[in-house]
């Protein structure tokens, strides 16, 4: 009984969860509605100066059945053109989706790890979303 509640609770953050995503990134949020748990984020960065000194990436997100109690998710992050289907609302740059650099890849990736390093038991998306806009 303990572990259905417990099952019960992880479920019921991971929805809430979803719906404050989608509230706040709003179209920027795609929820596959075939695969549970597996969403994708155009993740716009921080912009310095007025300067956008990267472009939009894709965050793909697939969240596991024990999410959060003791799971993470596991978080991918790619160019927008991979995903550019799913976001009709952001057309294509003149010059092309950015394609994070090999050394952007991997920066970006520690960056996002560390925001969901040790966040079992707590919710942690928008968490690495902030962490790819920095």
């Amino acid at each position: 009984l303990h572990g259905r509640r417990a099952r019960s609770r992880a479920v019921r953050m991971a929805t809430d969860e979803l719906v404050a995503l989608s509230s706040i990134l709003g179209p920027d949020l795609w929820v596959d509605s075939e695969s549970a748990g597996r969403i994708v984020i155009a993740v716009t960065p921080e912009v310095i100066d007025d300067k956008e000194v990267v472009g939009a990436i894709a965050m793909e997100v697939s969240l596991p059945s024990s999410y959060p109690s003791s799971a993470a998710p596991i978080i991918t992050c790619s160019s927008l053109a991979q995903h550019a289907d799913l976001f009709e609302h952001r057309s294509a740059p003149k010059g092309g989706f950015f394609a994070p650099s090999a050394e952007q890849a991997k920066a970006l990736a520690a960056s996002v790890a560390a925001a969901v390093d040790g966040g079992h038991g707590d919710v942690v998306v928008f968490d690495a979303v902030a962490a790819a806009r920095e």
